[in-house]
């Protein structure tokens, strides 16, 4: 039996090609809480140096724009070897480019958060 309630987020994934920021919080607290299973990857496409003097958004992963193509084409095993983790089943401007980039290499359920990291960590 699994240790998360049956509250699940009020975003339609399916209907969606944004997640605002409202939205996007409210999954990330469910998930840091334990109300909802992470089924989803939030992937931060700044580059290194960007993330480095700032931080990722909480439950982010970090691929750079630049691989994201490369990263995407990757066997499982290969993916893994290179970033640490498991590969995905893939969830501003350089956003909605990976965004589309992961949607026209197949993957399906892609959400794109238009707002910048400044954006995140306002309010």
């Amino acid at each position: 039996m699994s240790n998360y309630s049956t509250k699940t987020p009020t975003f339609n994934f399916k209907e969606n090609k944004q997640i605002n920021k409202q939205q996007l919080k409210e999954l990330i607290d469910g998930v840091e809480k334990g109300d909802y299973e992470k089924n989803y990857v939030l992937i931060d496409v700044r580059n290194p140096t960007e993330v480095e003097q700032t931080h990722l958004i909480p439950t982010a992963e970090h691929i750079p724009l630049g691989l994201l193509p490369a990263a995407l084409s990757m066997s499982d095993s290969e993916f893994e070897e290179t970033f640490n983790r498991k590969k995905f089943d893939v969830s501003g401007k350089r956003s909605e480019m990976a965004a589309d980039l992961a949607r026209n290499m197949g993957y399906r359920n892609v959400l794109n958060y238009p707002g910048s990291f400044e954006d995140w960590v306002s309010n």
